[in-house]
């Protein structure tokens, strides 16, 4: 039996489009899954997020206070003016797994320092129970939870040409993004 032209333009248009569907349906199967919030898998939970937002005595009066983002329960937003040495803004807050996995650290940012206050702040996350830098890679198990500290320091050490001539009001976001961890701690 032999094709005919408009036969053979026909099969080559459905392989074409028989590779095209299984390339799609490959790159579907195969692309990351991102779990932001709470969720459930097969039994198991996923709820870790930031609880209960302390200002420490001492801080520096903040213009916006450090709450918890609404959009995203694992972000802090604040903003300070720090305008002479050894000032600072502190505060603690916990980091609760309502959940049943345990979830590992795989990042810890902060944004809205202005590259003119690199030099002059100091930035801290801490475990309040023994002052140990919050690092990727930590673990917080189901059904736990950790308090930190967050501090934002203006150095006392800072040579008078270092000084800024107008302090700046500094917009801040602090972040701890978690995946979900094989071990438990």
């Amino acid at each position: 039996m032999r094709f005919k032209r408009k036969d053979s333009q026909t099969v080559k248009i459905l392989l074409l489009l028989l590779v095209l569907v299984i390339g799609i349906g490959y790159a579907y199967l195969t692309s990351n899954l991102s779990i932001t919030g709470a969720t459930a898998v097969a039994g198991n939970t996923w709820d870790i997020h930031f609880e209960n937002v302390q200002i420490s005595p001492g801080s520096v009066e903040a213009s916006t206070p450090a709450t918890i983002n609404p959009s995203d329960n694992m972000k802090i937003d604040y903003a300070v003016l720090l305008n002479r040495p050894g000032k600072y803004y502190e505060f603690t807050v916990d980091m609760v797994n309502s959940g049943s996995l345990p979830g590992k650290v795989s990042l810890v940012d902060f944004s809205g320092i202005t590259p003119e206050m690199e030099d002059i702040v100091d930035y801290s996350v801490v475990y309040t129970n023994n002052n140990s830098p919050v690092a990727v890679n930590d673990i917080l198990n189901g059904g736990s939870s950790k308090n930190i500290k967050v501090k934002l320091l203006f150095k006392e050490d800072i040579e008078e040409e270092d000084l800024l001539d107008v302090a700046e009001d500094l917009s801040l976001s602090f972040e701890i993004v978690f995946v979900q961890s094989e071990e438990d701690e």
